[in-house]
């Protein structure tokens, strides 16, 4: 769903190109930064390519002086898609978990550890080629939750995804006038509410059972 406040802010201020970040939860978490060039030319840095030293550099105050974490949220213009279409981009190194066939029997072994490389393609390298790039920086808790883990990980799993969707509508509700009592999942369709609009039915409710799933106005 096109988010009406980062479309409109883009809109708006007459960007050809737009990016949606968040603070960084950590110098080491595996995101890409958004950064500036010596030309004034702004950028994503692949967190594969970002030196420990200068991931954990900070500010006078403590701040990660790279602390622009690029959440893949972009805005483009047709027009801007049109002219960069046919530029080159830069392909980038990865580092891979890949199945391969045992030489000894040719039976096929996954990957313990990453073994390979691959090329990758990024769309934001053609960010530098924007007119006119704006930023706009949004709640981690409401907007990002990457799942890059089963289960049962550290971090960046389904279920801490789930969970905090579970709690945004909660509070969608509860800043509506709801009174929500006991734990439990409570879910609000998108067609119901985008961002907690729209909720004013349910002032002065009491929600006691869950799960609570609400599907229609």
């Amino acid at each position: 769903v096109a988010d009406p406040v980062f479309v409109g802010h883009c809109i708006e201020t007459g960007a050809d190109v737009g990016a949606k970040i968040v603070a960084k939860a950590s110098a080491t978490e595996e995101v890409g930064v958004m950064v500036e060039d010596a030309e004034g030319r702004v950028g994503i840095l692949e967190y594969s390519e970002l030196s420990p030293d200068l991931a954990a550099a900070t500010t006078d105050s403590g701040e990660l002086v790279l602390n622009a974490a690029n959440i893949c949220n972009h805005f483009f213009t047709t027009e801007y898609l049109k002219r960069v279409a046919a530029l080159p981009m830069p392909a980038h190194i990865a580092k891979k978990k890949i199945p391969f066939a045992d030489p000894a029997t040719g039976e096929k072994t996954a990957a313990t550890k990453k073994n390979g490389i691959k090329l990758e393609l990024f769309i934001f390298d053609a960010f530098v080629h924007a007119q006119k790039l704006v930023a706009l920086e949004v709640s981690r808790e409401d907007e990002f939750s990457p799942i890059k883990n089963a289960n049962g990980g550290p971090a960046d799993t389904p279920e801490i995804a789930r969970s905090l969707l579970m709690k945004q509508h909660r509070r969608y509700l509860s800043d509506a006038g709801a009174e929500i009592v006991g734990e439990g999942d409570v879910e609000l369709a998108p067609m119901v509410s985008y961002a907690g609009e729209g909720l004013s039915a349910y002032k002065g409710k009491k929600i006691d059972s869950f799960p609570v799933i609400i599907s229609d106005r």
